[in-house]
């Protein structure tokens, strides 16, 4: 009988001593929610900048605190300048455009093309559009002028809201340089901590060259982005062929993409009467838009102890399913359960 009491009462420990690990568990995740994304983005800029602040740290003296800190303001200027140049140019152009009256005497527009017309279920409708809107560009644009107001409005409330990306933007810098700070401590930990759980020897690696392969294959897509639309823009005679392959680089490395650069551009050729060559530039960009699907993954799996299929879907999985975050998370996921998969049917054979 005592023996049972005993057996009991450690039971009743046991179960008393897990609920408190789970209800600290519970609370430490409601108190870091608000922080989570920043802290996910911090740990990836971490690890994909780690082997950087290795060199100046030895560059230094193995100092590792003056390393973390010029990465970071490098990084502050890299992300945080062009974004609030960004959010107070939409603000002052939003709020100019909603207390100025154009000249709308003095726009024309040019008549529809012929071929227009052909195109299959809507050709005609839109020209009919486009042609009464021709002959009446006053009427027209006081018809939109309600709506035109309206999305102005809603561009101006999303550059307000949007100040929050760039705290978010600026805890994750931090975050990432306290990181980098204390890599040493926090690969110890890991490392106990997975082999506590019993966890392979080869995870935490596998994660951490996954998540450099994503970033250094997101920077690689881009730059071939780039460079395959700056043919397009050199030979189309799009304006400032230069200055379009950096946007189309910062959009392809931001996820966005190459249309929001390259159609505005093939309007321009349009109104300037060049329809073959913006017909041109427009299947070149959607060409170079579409190239991301197949490079991206090849970059990222390359080195990677995993078959390319596995990173193809994560990459694209993840890309729908969570967004840009989802890049480095997917391929993360499902690499790791290959590979414990992979373990767990070697063991069992």
């Amino acid at each position: 009988m005592t023996d049972d009491s005993a057996a009991m009462s450690l039971l009743v420990r046991r179960i008393f001593a897990l609920l408190i690990i789970l209800a600290l568990a519970g609370v430490s995740l409601w108190l870091v929610k608000p922080f989570l994304s920043a802290m996910v983005w911090g740990a990836i800029i971490a690890i994909s900048l780690y082997p950087l602040q290795r060199r100046l740290s030895a560059w230094m003296g193995d100092r590792r605190v003056i390393p973390a800190i010029l990465i970071a303001l490098f990084m502050a200027g890299v992300l945080l300048v062009p974004l609030v140049m960004l959010m107070i140019t939409l603000g002052e152009q939003a709020s100019h455009l909603l207390q100025s009256s154009p000249k709308i005497d003095q726009l024309v527009l040019p008549i529809p093309p012929a071929w227009l017309a052909d195109i299959p279920l809507v050709g005609r409708r839109v020209a009919q559009v486009w042609q009464e809107a021709a002959a009446d560009v006053p009427g027209t644009i006081e018809s939109v002028r309600p709506k035109l107001r309206a999305a102005l409005l809603w561009l101006l409330s999303g550059t307000v809201s949007s100040t929050l990306i760039v705290l978010e933007a600026l805890v994750a810098i931090v975050l990432a340089a306290t990181f980098l700070i204390t890599a040493r401590q926090l690969d110890a930990f890991f490392d106990k901590l997975l082999r506590t759980l019993g966890a392979p020897d080869d995870i935490q690696p596998l994660v951490v060259r996954t998540v450099r392969g994503v970033a250094q294959g997101i920077i690689g897509t881009a730059i071939i982005q780039a460079a395959v639309a700056w043919i397009g823009f050199e030979i189309a005679p799009a304006p400032f062929p230069v200055l379009l392959t950096l946007l189309v680089f910062i959009g392809c490395t931001a996820q966005v993409g190459a249309l929001i650069v390259g159609l505005p551009a093939a309007g321009w050729i349009y109104y300037q009467g060049e329809t073959g060559w913006a017909v041109f530039l427009l299947g070149w960009i959607i060409f170079v838009n579409v190239i991301d699907n197949f490079i991206k993954p090849l970059l990222i799996g390359r080195g990677l102890p995993v078959p390319i299929w596995i990173v193809f879907i994560g990459v694209i999985g993840g890309l729908l399913g969570m967004g840009l975050v989802g890049l480095f998370i997917g391929p993360v996921v499902l690499s790791v359960s290959y590979l414990l998969m992979i373990r767990w049917i070697g063991h069992t054979a």
